[in-house]
């Protein structure tokens, strides 16, 4: 095994590894600020993210509508309320909950709202996490709702990994860092404990205690109406689930099979998502559950929704007396009104959107729906079954797409397997080889790509005349569990082939060839970039390589690592990393060949997807004699940036990088 100079970079902030990224920080910034184009894609894409005219998405509670906004004026954000009737109506008086730009003046901080739990039904109190800097570690701070003030003496709890939720007002439960052994081996909480109001956290009840090789727990609540349970998943793996349900004080497990996915309450019914066939019903087929048969261990299921082979369900959001579905068919989404007998109404409001449940209501079962395109702005309907649709807010055009055109081909892969891609770009584009393209992929972990609003890249990328690509590549979850499960560990492969064959399809079309093509994608797909990198080099003139994973053989050691061996397999075991090692760009990355000078950003402050997976693969490339661009962001978490300045910076970095690498036609 090759010997690993370079891990006093997995140092997180350490002096010498600090040193190091204030050095490449330096150097590259000097470097692309001078592009150009650069500043005027940074003003461009502030003044999109600071325009007022954003659509405010929220959730309603007892006839009042609630909205995080961030502006301009609100750089970390405003927690924020106004009467529904008003917000339809489009004239919304906006009472002020928590401003966090004020807390972070007063307490000389750095918070980023991480996530807001409201109790139901009575939505007096909320559990609010702030995070320093955007990390996934953060404190939890109870809140009030009727003095909009944080309770001094609440449920509290300091900086970690924290998973709570509401079982009463009088009780939460908790999963968090205990002290030792409490942690997984993946850095999530290993033990949850029932939490009563006045008490020590540390001597209240345990609930559940897993081995610290599994990936961690998880606690949710499902609520309906005034029916509420609270649970927690134990991820076995990241796709092996175990849930279990609050009873009294005893957590009561389910009987399900490991891979599934629970979408929610309905009718006193447990919605599940099959990620393998059980009993009769096949994988990807959503199911439900009364609950008395869950928790009498006599499960007495019945099919809710069958996709074709061609569709995929994103997302399930019950209503009082109607459960909407949203279903993604050759990536194109449609939305389906399904009563309690499961009779399914088609309520898609326009063809050809990529549509998203906002909000569902308990009182008259309507249903608040981001509708947008690649070169359609956002749109938010309200949609009632048995109504016409009613668009309540619509954004103006943020660049001009007059001369654009979205197109969507499929390519066979290497095995055969065809693989869509969508293509946008001028309507009289010349297939002449000389476009400016950028191609972006992610094909993991079955999260799909769907259709949306290119604001950023409209403003700047499009704007120029280049074009823009996105793959639907193996891995994801554009056709169900079976698309993902196809490019899982030992298949992983599959991935990277259907993205080089979208690539060379975009040349084949003589839409570009590659000293014009570039390669983006972050985190996955940030491992993806770096495949792209050592394995098909002369692919691609530009390869942005986003908060990546790059060292397959370490990763499973650094953060939250451990969780995605599902994904990859254990580097550990000889049989895994005879695969991972064919194609882990850090042990793959060698002196004596031609790279394109990429651009690798990261975050300090990134506790998801370490900052050394970057750093490590910037440094052996500088060692070989490698030309690059570096940016690490100090804070911003896995997002990369920690607002709306920095998050402008740095997609503007992205994008002067790939016109200047790139060029004009």
């Amino acid at each position: 095994m090759e010997q690993d100079n370079y891990l006093w970079l997995e140092e997180v902030e350490s002096q010498l590894a600090l040193d190091w990224v204030k050095e490449q920080n330096q150097r590259s910034q000097a470097e692309l600020e001078q592009i150009p184009v650069f500043k005027p894609f940074q003003d461009a894409i502030l003044s999109s993210l600071e325009n007022n005219q954003k659509i405010p998405y929220g959730t309603r509670r007892d006839g009042d509508y609630f909205n995080f906004w961030q502006d301009k004026d609100h750089i970390k954000g405003v927690w924020r309320k106004a009467a529904f009737s008003d917000f339809v109506a489009g004239k919304p008086k906006w009472e002020t909950l928590l401003d966090l730009d004020a807390l972070n003046k007063h307490e000389q901080a750095n918070w980023v709202l991480g996530g807001i739990d409201v109790l139901a039904p009575e939505h007096n109190k909320a559990l609010v996490k702030l995070s320093p800097g955007g990390s996934d570690a953060g404190i939890i701070r109870e809140f009030n709702l009727e003095t909009n003030r944080f309770e001094k003496d609440g449920f509290n709890l300091p900086e970690a990994k924290n998973m709570v939720a509401w079982v009463n007002e009088q009780q939460i439960i908790v999963a968090t860092d205990f002290g030792p052994s409490s942690l997984t081996d993946s850095g999530y909480p290993a033990q949850v404990k029932l939490w009563s109001r006045q008490k020590d956290l540390n001597n209240s009840q345990s609930l559940l205690t897993i081995p610290t090789s599994e990936m961690g727990l998880f606690t949710f609540r499902l609520e309906q109406g005034e029916q509420s349970y609270t649970g927690v998943t134990r991820c076995v793996d990241f796709f092996h689930h175990r849930t279990y349900i609050l009873i009294g004080q005893q957590l009561i497990e389910l009987p399900l099979p490991e891979q599934h996915d629970i979408q929610g309450l309905f009718n006193d019914h447990l919605l599940v998502s099959l990620k393998t066939d059980w009993l009769e019903f096949k994988q990807a087929d959503l199911v439900a559950l009364p609950m008395a048969s869950l928790l009498s261990k006599q499960p007495e299921p019945t099919l809710v929704y069958r996709p074709s082979g061609k569709a995929a369900i994103q997302r399930i959001t019950p209503a009082k007396n109607v459960l909407y579905l949203e279903l993604l068919e050759d990536v194109s989404s449609r939305l389906l009104g399904l009563d309690k007998s499961w009779h399914a109404t088609d309520l898609t409001p326009q063809a050809n959107l990529s549509l998203s449940v906002i909000d569902a209501s308990e009182e008259d079962d309507s249903v608040l729906v981001k509708a947008e395109g690649f070169l359609l702005p956002e749109s938010l309907f309200l949609l009632a079954p048995n109504q016409q649709p009613k668009i309540l807010y619509q954004l103006a055009p943020q660049f001009d797409q007059s001369n654009l055109q979205v197109q969507q081909h499929w390519v066979n892969s290497k095995d055969g397997t065809q693989v869509p891609y969508f293509l946008i770009a001028q309507k009289d584009l010349l297939l002449d080889s000389n476009t400016p393209t950028i191609l972006y992929g992610y094909g993991g972990f079955e999260i799909a790509l769907k259709p949306s609003y290119l604001a950023h890249a409209g403003k700047t990328w499009l704007a120029q005349g280049g074009a823009y690509a996105i793959a639907n590549i193996r891995g994801g979850g554009e056709f169900g569990p079976a698309w993902h499960q196809a490019a899982l560990t030992h298949h992983r492969q599959r991935a990277y082939d259907d993205f080089f064959a979208v690539a060379e399809d975009l040349i084949n079309r003589k839409v570009t060839q590659p000293k014009h093509l570039g390669a983006m994608g972050g985190s996955n797909g940030g491992l993806l970039m770096g495949v792209c990198l050592t394995q098909r080099p002369e692919l691609f003139n530009a390869i942005n390589i986003l908060v990546p994973l790059l060292d397959m053989k370490r990763f499973h050691l650094l953060l939250a690592g451990a969780s995605w061996m599902a994904e990859y397999g254990n580097p550990d075991i000889a049989e895994d990393w005879a695969v991972i090692k064919t194609y882990s760009p850090y042990q793959n990355l060698v002196e004596n060949r031609n790279y394109p000078k990429v651009l690798l950003r990261t975050s300090t402050k990134d506790d998801r997807v370490h900052p050394a997976h970057a750093r490590k693969l910037a440094a052996k490339m500088a060692e070989f004699g490698h030309p690059f661009f570096y940016y690490e962001n100090i804070e911003g978490g896995h997002a990369g940036a920690a607002d709306l300045k920095q998050s402008a910076y740095t997609k503007a970095m992205d994008f002067a990088y790939f016109w200047h690498r790139l060029g004009h036609k």
